[in-house]
């Protein structure tokens, strides 16, 4: 019998939604073991590998993701910036014709960059346009979103938010994607 003290009250929530990723691998060696299987996997065989300048020049780690794809140094965006603004995502959108997915590698700015890239791609408009609480359900299908972290901090690759700089207003946005 579970007793409750008069003083507690019952609140009713409203219902929560928590979305996340519906494929997450986890553990050291799941690049090499893992990414071409879950690009097959999602029928797609045009990646194209985003990342920022650092990552794809000074360390192994960009080499490693395209080896395994198979793709070329071309089929790699290395111009994210951190902290994204609408001019960074809209030259990455720029760039994403004739792909069929997206390998975003690094920390939350080249994630952020492809999330809001692949939503531009694919529904078009502005960036302002999905600034949160904005909200209608759609599933991206052109350009699904793979992402391989390299830090341990913003938590892009589990989340449908990007925060994006108004190139022009200079006002930070969470956006929903």
């Amino acid at each position: 019998l579970l007793l409750r003290p008069s003083f507690v009250r019952t609140v009713h929530q409203p219902e929560i939604m928590f979305l996340a990723p519906r494929i997450l691998h986890v553990g050291g060696g799941t690049v090499g073991s893992q990414l071409g299987e879950v690009v097959r996997g999602l029928g797609r065989r045009r990646p194209l590998v985003v990342t920022d300048e650092f990552l794809a020049s000074k360390t192994d780690t960009v080499s490693k993701v395209v080896g395994v794809l198979g793709v070329k140094d071309g089929d790699v965006f290395s111009k994210t910036i951190p902290d994204p603004t609408t001019t960074s995502v809209q030259a990455l959108v720029e760039a994403m014709g004739g792909y069929d997915c997206v390998v975003a590698v690094g920390g939350g700015s080249p994630m952020d960059t492809a999330k809001a890239a692949s939503a531009l791609y694919e529904f078009g408009g502005e960036l302002r346009e999905y600034k949160a609480p904005y909200y209608e359900k759609r599933e991206l299908s052109k350009l699904p979103i793979i992402a391989i972290p390299t830090t341990a901090g913003t938590g892009s690759e589990v989340t449908k938010f990007t925060v994006v700089t108004d190139s022009d207003s200079g006002e930070k946005n969470a956006l929903y994607r």
